[in-house]
């Protein structure tokens, strides 16, 4: 769930964060491409206590077990500088933060109570500057958050003593969901990957005034955001002419070695059948069958003869293997014909 909230409805327009409708709107959709099947996004004056409370319960409910919720929260807060920090809903009224705000320390727990298996990631752009009615709006950061248990985690544009510069961390977040936030390059970014992303990001655009901090047990290595969902499909661009060319060459030289291969076992094949007709030509017949010279003598030729087959058959078996892998068509494995006659 996404909620951008440019004016809380008493607030004076000079405290509007311009721009939050814009950013929900665009991370909503970034959120959608990285793997998220129910994504609300409640901006304007519909985002109030019970619209976002509504939404973020369905969320909970919607999300299969095992599954994460990610609530992202760009708006004002209140308190946080006195220990009572609130998020402000866009009817929200100071003077009555008990029906109009979200008190960070108890609403963990409440959600806890319908989280069972699942995972809860808030992300909180919740401390700008000025002040309303002499309270400055200084919202919750991740530390002011009550968190127990591996499946709850909290990001906040800055940490203690800080303030946002608006729209700097919503835009690095939608980056990093983009796929910017895969340190690794693996199509998926984790918790661990997210903060890094995050702190560099946001760190080095606001001119080191920003220091996005974290809370909550949530590992670094939890998988948030699928990369690869947001892959380019197909264009018609034209053809960059190197491609496939290293394809190619590595077909063409497989099927070199094909051919070699083959023709090598065919001459020792033709040599092996060369020599078995030679001998059997100076063999006679005998009580006992063929009698083909020396005994010793003719142990050794009748070796030469049998390893010039096998070495034959195997070289051309192999050569025609490698010719049909090069097609395509089949894999097969090494085989052997012994090709020797009997003397």
């Amino acid at each position: 769930m996404v909620v951008g909230i440019e004016q809380v409805v008493d607030f004076d327009d000079a405290l509007a964060l311009t721009g939050a409708h814009d950013r929900a709107a665009k991370l909503g959709t970034a959120l959608e491409g990285a793997g998220y099947e129910k994504v609300t996004v409640l901006t304007g004056a519909g985002a109030t206590r019970e619209a976002i409370q509504s939404a973020l319960e369905e969320s909970i409910e919607a999300t299969a077990p095992g599954g994460t919720v990610v609530w992202v929260f760009e708006g004002h807060g209140i308190g946080g500088d006195y220990g009572d920090a609130h998020l402000l809903a866009a009817d929200g009224r100071v003077d009555a933060l008990a029906t109009t705000g979200f008190d960070v320390a108890r609403l963990p727990a409440d959600l806890f109570r319908m989280l069972d298996t699942r995972s809860l990631l808030v992300v909180t752009d919740a401390v700008h500057a000025g002040d309303h009615q002499g309270t400055a709006l200084i919202g919750p950061v991740a530390t002011d958050w009550y968190s127990s248990g591996t499946n709850f985690g909290v990001l906040s544009a800055v940490g203690t003593g800080q303030t946002a510069i608006p729209g700097l961390f919503v835009e690095g977040l939608t980056e990093a969901v983009l796929g910017a936030g895969d340190g690794d390059g693996d199509g998926s970014t984790t918790t661990g990957e997210l903060i890094t992303f995050l702190r560099n990001q946001v760190g080095n655009k606001s001119g080191g005034r920003m220091h996005p901090a974290r809370a909550g047990k949530m590992e670094d290595h939890y998988p948030l955001f699928t990369s690869l969902a947001l892959a380019k499909p197909a264009t018609n661009e034209v053809a960059d002419p190197s491609a496939g060319r290293s394809t190619a060459s590595s077909s063409s030289m497989l099927r070199t070695v094909s051919w070699g291969t083959m023709i090598a076992g065919t001459v020792s094949g033709a040599t092996s059948i060369g020599l078995y007709a030679a001998k059997r030509s100076e063999c006679v017949s005998g009580d006992v069958g063929l009698i083909c010279g020396d005994s010793e003598a003719y142990t050794g030729y009748k070796n030469l003869q049998h390893i010039t087959g096998w070495v034959g058959g195997g070289l051309l078996l192999t050569g025609v293997g490698l010719y049909v892998l090069d097609a395509g068509a089949l894999k097969i494995g090494l085989g052997a014909v012994h090709w020797s006659g009997r003397f």
